[in-house]
């Protein structure tokens, strides 16, 4: 085996075999996740309706000022294209990020958290 491989290896907490391991079961939670939402499509028309009874529930909570918001920050073309950012890199990159920080720095808290994750 390589030099390299076997000193990545000594870095793994728990080894090769359960760093494989874990990229596989995100590898089935994913295609899961994916052959559900594709039995999704199709049924927008209750996507719809379920989003107009979280809007009936925010406006009698006084919770509704999403519509306001977006259209103060829509006339603002810098501000969108700052928000999508931020979004994408926070939902990637970050993401990613503390998950390999927690597989290699805080891994006997990782499973639970990779469990919770899944569920």
């Amino acid at each position: 085996m390589p030099a390299v491989i076997v000193r990545i290896g000594e870095w793994l907490p728990r080894g090769w075999g359960d760093l494989f391991l874990q990229l596989l079961l995100y590898v089935i939670a994913d295609t899961g996740y994916e052959l559900a939402r594709g039995m999704a499509d199709g049924r927008a028309n209750l996507a719809f309706a379920n989003g107009e009874r979280i809007i009936d529930v925010e406006q009698s909570l006084g919770l509704f000022f999403e519509p306001g918001m977006q259209s103060s920050i829509l006339n603002m073309q810098w501000m969108v294209d700052a928000a999508n950012t931020v979004y994408l890199n926070s939902q990637f990159t970050v993401a990613l990020s503390f998950l390999i920080w927690m597989y290699l720095f805080r891994n006997d808290h990782y499973y639970f958290f990779r469990n919770m994750l899944f569920v």
